[in-house]
Order: structure tokens, then sequence, then C-alpha cells
């Protein structure tokens, strides 16, 4: 029997927001890393920015809510940079 998405369903999310680094941003592909303080990596892309720029620096740090993305991973939306 092949397995269907209701076999293997995801994980339930808190609602509380996490912190940590961007570690990669393309510009003109608008797709970025963000790192937790311990290691995980989350994919984003620029759409998720709270701010509307589109644009994001390495290096800042940011705040942001995890969500399932479109390939079966985990992604960073609704990211807000921290003031430095």
């Amino acid at each position: 029997m092949r397995p269907t998405s209701s076999s293997f369903p995801l994980p339930r999310l808190s609602t509380s927001t996490r912190r940590g680094r961007v570690a990669e941003f393309d510009v003109h592909r608008g797709l970025g890393l963000v790192t937790t303080d311990d290691g995980t990596p989350y994919p984003f892309h620029c759409t998720q920015l709270v701010d509307d720029s589109r644009v994001i620096d390495v290096g800042a740090a940011v705040e942001f809510a995890v969500i399932p993305g479109g390939i079966g991973r985990w992604e960073a939306a609704s990211i807000v940079k921290l003031p430095a």
C-alpha cells in the first residue's frame, strides 16, 4: 500500500518565535538561509521579510516563525530584523 500525506502528519508548531542570524542571502534570487544559535538552518524567500524591503544583510540578527515549506522542509517566515 502506498503511504498518503495523512500517514506522515507534520508536527505541531509552537506559536513562539525563534531567533537567529542570516547566514546566506542571494539578492538576485531572493533566497536566503537563517541559522539559529543551535545551528539549525531554515531557508526563506525575501517575501517573508516583514518590512517589505526584499533585501537583508548577511549576519543580521532576526526573529522569525517556522512554517512547513512547499517541498517538505521547514522554512523561516515573518522575518523581523532585530536592532543591532
